[in-house]
């Protein structure tokens, strides 16, 4: 059984979370069987981790040099790449793709699947973002005519014609069928905890973000890690400042895109004159991540629209309570047992279960504890690698 997982990504996201999810399932995979993984990349390159050999495509885009009053949201649409030529020339017994954005070039090589007759899945990261993508990414009704035919159209296609779709979660199981009229397999498997968060933070690192982030260890620590992307809610995480006075901390971190859409995230948020309880990082090294999760006293996540996001799974391996949104698989990541779950877009509910959280520092204690259990007990990485070989051949079994 040859099997070829790619990664459809343009150079903005090469580093999300979907992404690293695909690896690290790839990564997981490729001990139990034959797997080569594609990415859509910065550059042309080959490179072996451990039994996965990763072969990096550099993308193009025919727009990326044209007029700047094109939008880099239309843009990211346009990115392609050669992983179509190596479908051909490499003939996988199956295909498994990652991450549907960009569509355009996810749809391309779905075609060459078809063509070829080589069954392909894919899985469901960024899914919910998708089925509702004008209302997650705040997108208005110019860029809203573009959506249908470079965004949806290829996107359902591919959905369309695929073996089997791989849900992150058993709560997508309503979504995909309010969505689509899907026939085939769906399957189950959820992303994992990645092992390098499960250790001790490194001090001097530690220290270092403390002194770089002005971080007051006599006060609670709120964290945010994550896009700052308009579906991550970050504007609820500073509406909601007004509508509590408890003296904290909110550490945002995360790449600022850019200095303007920064500055007009903050200018758009109703913040109180003076407000100084949130500082944002910027872009943070995995080791700074650590040590920001154990520095910690819970992690906020007020997420739009999201699918199964690691850096959940990334605070409850940290043993981090979590605030976060009743979104995608977010109910299924986070019980009560773990932390608090509200209803997206509502800073005053957000403000209310930080209070809340606040008032019984034993009990955010056992919080964390039920999270690290719950992420030992149910999201390895292991564990998804073994359904996926048991579904390939299933798929494969039945051809």
């Amino acid at each position: 059984m040859k099997i070829l997982a790619v990664i459809i990504t343009s150079p903005a996201y090469s580093a999300s979370g979907a992404v690293t999810a695909a690896k690290n399932l790839s990564l997981a995979t490729a001990n139990l069987c034959d797997l080569h993984l594609a990415i859509m990349s910065h550059e042309d390159s080959e490179t072996k981790n451990n039994n996965l050999i990763i072969k990096n495509f550099k993308c193009r885009n025919r727009l990326f040099k044209s007029s700047s009053k094109i939008s880099n949201q239309i843009k990211n649409s346009f990115w392609t790449s050669d992983i179509d030529k190596y479908i051909e020339e490499f003939k996988p017994d199956i295909v498994h793709f990652h991450n549907p954005v960009p569509p355009l070039a996810l749809w391309t090589l779905a075609k060459v699947c078809i063509r070829n007759s080589i069954p392909y899945v894919i899985s469901s990261h960024g899914f919910v973002e998708m089925f509702d993508y004008k209302k997650s990414y705040n997108v208005g009704f110019l860029k809203g005519l573009a959506v249908n035919p470079m965004i949806l159209s290829p996107f359902y296609k591919t959905l369309n014609h695929a073996e089997a779709i791989f849900l992150l979660s058993p709560n997508e199981n309503a979504i995909v069928e309010k969505n689509i009229s899907f026939k085939k397999r769906i399957s189950v498997i959820p992303n994992g905890y990645d092992e390098s968060y499960n250790k001790d933070a490194n001090r001097d690192i530690a220290n270092q973000c403390i002194s770089k982030f002005n971080i007051d260890l006599n006060k609670p620590v709120f964290l945010y890690i994550g896009n700052h992307t308009f579906n991550k809610g970050i504007d609820v995480i500073l509406n909601s400042l007004k509508y509590t006075n408890k003296d904290f901390q909110i550490i945002i971190g995360g790449k600022i895109r850019s200095k303007k859409e920064h500055d007009l995230l903050i200018s758009s948020c109703d913040l109180l004159e003076g407000e100084s309880r949130y500082t944002f990082t910027d872009f943070l090294s995995e080791d700074e991540a650590i040590a920001l999760y154990k520095i910690a006293d819970c992690f906020i996540f007020p997420s739009r629209a999201d699918t199964f996001p690691l850096v959940i799974l990334e605070a409850m391996i940290s043993e981090l309570p979590v605030i976060s949104t009743k979104v995608g698989g977010i109910p299924y990541q986070v019980t009560p047992e773990c932390g608090i779950l509200i209803d997206p877009n509502s800073p005053k509910s957000l403000a209310s279960a930080m209070d809340h959280i606040l008032k019984s520092p034993l009990k955010m204690l056992e919080m964390g504890k039920n999270s690290k259990k719950r992420v030992i007990d149910k999201f390895t990485w292991e564990k998804s690698a073994n359904i996926a070989i048991k579904e390939y051949s299933d798929i494969l079994g039945s051809k």
